[in-house]
């Protein structure tokens, strides 16, 4: 917990590039953009009840108020959108149908997961650091400025181990505004989506100055190479048997894993309209299969098994 001292010393310092000072979370909308623009420079901080001289005013504080603060923070998440919609879709045809199945040729939530990582643990003392993410043909990066901590290695990072986040002040609102489910999972969770999708577990690199989470596409259908376990005779036997997933229940699945989604984010990781996920959930709740608890903010989703 920062101390009162603390604050008080940094309120002294003054506004700069990496400081702004605002009344009160009624500002919270303008200080979600100073975020933004720190991170997207040397990071920074934005103190809530000191007035833009530095006097320390403070501000009565309850739950609500940190959420609504956390709840701002939905400023950011319009570049996630951006690259999502972006990100490039792989078209197929089962045998014997000719309704096309499309599907992400990366996992969409294990590079939600990515990006929260890369701001989460970026080096942000160094002038000049970033978090960037690059869309190649055969591959998708994610990059953040430092390096490894706490003795992590790529290998250790997709095996059970401690959460330590470089910046835990971030991570922890990233945590309560939903962005970052449990803690000490993240790779792990990113492997287990690609895996779901078919798709190769992400690489970590080590690269001089930063980190690299590398996504690479599954190789197209009809490609040659080496198989393990199949023969040419068994492949078609097995794709007859898929269905394209429902979006019923492509919804149930992303509520299994974040419950705390909201109708826009469930349209962007499925790239339907909101009025579709929107139509396809009160379905969902008619039927009984999936139930909201607490307000529209700050509640989440329960899926009835």
């Amino acid at each position: 917990m920062t101390s009162h001292r603390q604050i008080t010393a940094w309120a002294a310092a003054g506004e700069s590039e990496t400081q702004e000072f605002k009344r009160s979370t009624g500002q919270r909308r303008e200080a979600a953009r100073a975020v933004c623009a720190m991170l997207n420079h040397r990071g920074g901080r934005v103190l809530f009840g000191v007035e833009p001289g530095g006097r320390v005013s403070g501000q009565q504080v309850s739950d609500h108020t940190v959420d609504e603060v956390a709840e701002g923070l939905r400023e950011i998440e319009p570049a996630e959108r951006f690259l999502l919609e972006h990100m490039p879709i792989a078209g197929r045809f089962d045998p014997g149908s000719m309704v096309r199945i499309d599907e992400p040729a990366y996992a969409p939530l294990a590079f939600r997961e990515a990006v929260a990582n890369a701001i989460c643990h970026r080096e942000y003392t160094s002038g000049g650091s970033s978090v960037g993410v690059a869309i190649y043909d055969d591959r998708l990066e994610v990059t953040s400025s430092g390096t490894l901590h706490f003795g992590f290695t790529p290998q250790a990072l997709f095996e059970p181990h401690e959460s330590r986040p470089w910046n835990p002040l971030i991570a922890s609102v990233f945590h309560r505004r939903g962005i970052i489910e449990t803690w000490g999972q993240g790779t792990l969770k990113m492997a287990a989506w690609a895996e779901e999708l078919r798709l190769p577990r992400p690489e970590i690199l080590e690269i001089p100055g930063a980190v690299v989470v590398r996504f690479r596409r599954m190789p197209p259908q009809g490609t040659t190479g080496k198989t393990t376990g199949t023969t040419p005779q068994e492949t078609p036997q097995k794709t007859l048997q898929k269905t394209p997933q429902s979006t019923s229940d492509a919804i149930l699945e992303l509520l299994r894993q974040q419950p705390e989604l909201t109708f826009a984010q469930i349209a962007t990781l499925l790239r339907k309209s909101d009025s579709a996920v929107k139509r396809a959930v009160r379905k969902l709740r008619e039927s009984g299969r999936v139930q909201r608890i607490g307000p529209d903010k700050g509640g989440h989703w329960k899926v009835i098994e």
